[in-house]
């Protein structure tokens, strides 16, 4: 197996991203709106034992200011810019 560093770069710390941290959007497409977007994030899809679901793909819901909304994402949709400790 590829370590995941080799696959996704330096993605760990989406490994260990949890509730209260604040996130940034990640803005794949240059969408002028979604520039310096900062959310929290309110809610994580629990671990399953199955191992059907990759880390990587645990979603995860955060709540975006103003009327933009609190919506599920993937960890590739947001960086981590403070953690809650």
């Amino acid at each position: 197996m590829v370590p995941l560093e080799t696959m996704y770069g330096t993605m760990t710390w989406r490994l260990s991203v949890k509730v209260g941290d604040l996130v940034k959007k990640v803005n794949h497409h240059n969408v002028d709106y979604l520039h310096n977007l900062v959310g929290l994030i309110v809610e994580m899809e629990p671990y399953r034992t199955d191992n059907l679901i990759e880390p990587l793909m645990r979603p995860i819901r955060v709540k975006w200011p103003g009327d933009y909304g609190t919506f599920w994402t993937m960890r590739q949709n947001i960086e981590v810019i403070s953690e809650d400790r």
